[in-house]
């Protein structure tokens, strides 16, 4: 199970570059902000390659008929619960909610970083 999901996503990383490149892109045209595009495009670069982590890891340990929606379970309770600004000040006053925030939401270091 580790070796298939290593494998798969060391293959899937050039898919997942080329796909945030374009999407990054066409957002940054449309939004227009006043910070350089690489300085831009690094939070979803890291975005992008852990939420494919955590696909990949759920596809190992689910059924395949299951993996799409337990894995659009996981990333809304990962993206939109713990990571959403308006709530991510709640969990940073309780310091054992901060760490497994902190270890666990793949957008929550992204809104920081898009917000500097």
């Amino acid at each position: 199970v580790q070796s298939y999901y290593v494998a798969k996503i060391l293959v899937n990383t050039v898919d997942v570059v080329l796909m945030t490149f374009v999407f990054t892109t066409v957002y940054f045209l449309i939004r227009q902000p006043y910070i350089s595009y690489w300085r831009f495009i690094i939070p979803f670069i890291f975005t992008a390659y852990t939420a494919a982590g955590w696909g990949y890891f759920i596809s190992t340990i689910v059924p395949p008929q299951h993996g799409p929606f337990i894995v659009s379970l996981v990333s809304f309770i990962i993206c939109g619960l713990l990571g959403n600004p308006s709530t991510l000040a709640n969990f940073m006053d309780i310091p054992v909610m901060d760490i497994a925030v902190s270890a666990i939401s793949i957008s929550r270091w992204a809104v920081q970083m898009s917000f500097l």
